[in-house]
């Protein structure tokens, strides 16, 4: 699915006015889908509508993302997922995947100065199964430490409810795992990197 929302995407983006003929073509899907995939972009917030007199769908141009749509956090969540996607993809969409990050990088130029390789000891398997929250974790906090932003976090809790914290000054530590720190107090909190349930930069 993610593969065909994206060929969506950058179907409208290169066309004034895309029917739902074109996007089953391009994307390969029934026309049942294609009218479900319309709806998903709309409810995602994308500037999508049906033009009577084209009779097809187009983006309104007038409007833009900004800050007042998407958080730094968001936007660093999908740079990181389109990396990961990517390499998944190898040489296929790889265009629709530049287009975006190129659109997401003019929208949000401080959003992509951290470096979006998988770290040390985050390394994600061939198979594909493993749960990225770490991976996407890691890069905001390089994000954090970029911006000089803090971040709130949501820490999993055995057997209880998840538990918040702030962290002032982020910064990362490897010892046989990734460890966040704090380094505005006076004594060092350090915070696993794997316990972390949601993050988003303050």
């Amino acid at each position: 699915m993610i593969s065909q929302i994206l060929s969506l995407l950058s179907l409208l983006h290169h066309n004034q006015s895309v029917t739902r003929k074109q996007i089953m073509t391009t994307c390969g899907i029934s026309e049942r889908s294609a009218y479900r995939y319309v709806t998903r972009l709309s409810e995602a917030n994308i500037p999508i509508y049906f033009d009577s007199a084209s009779r097809g769908y187009r983006l309104t141009r007038a409007l833009s993302l900004s800050a007042e749509y998407l958080s730094v956090s968001d936007i660093l969540l999908i740079r990181t997922a389109l990396k990961l996607l990517r390499s998944r993809l190898g040489d296929s969409y790889a265009a629709s995947i530049h287009n975006i990050e190129t659109l997401l990088d003019r929208m949000f130029p401080g959003a992509s100065q951290a470096g979006l390789e998988p770290p040390t000891g985050l390394v994600e398997p061939s198979d594909g199964r493993q749960d990225l929250s770490e991976i996407v974790s890691y890069c905001c906090i390089l994000q954090a430490m970029n911006l000089g932003k803090k971040v709130r976090l949501k820490i999993r809790d055995d057997g209880g409810e998840p538990k918040t914290a702030t962290i002032a000054r982020p910064t990362l530590r490897y010892d046989n795992e990734w460890l966040i720190r704090d380094l505005n107090g006076a004594s060092i909190t350090e915070i696993p990197l794997s316990s972390v349930a949601d993050l988003q930069l303050i």
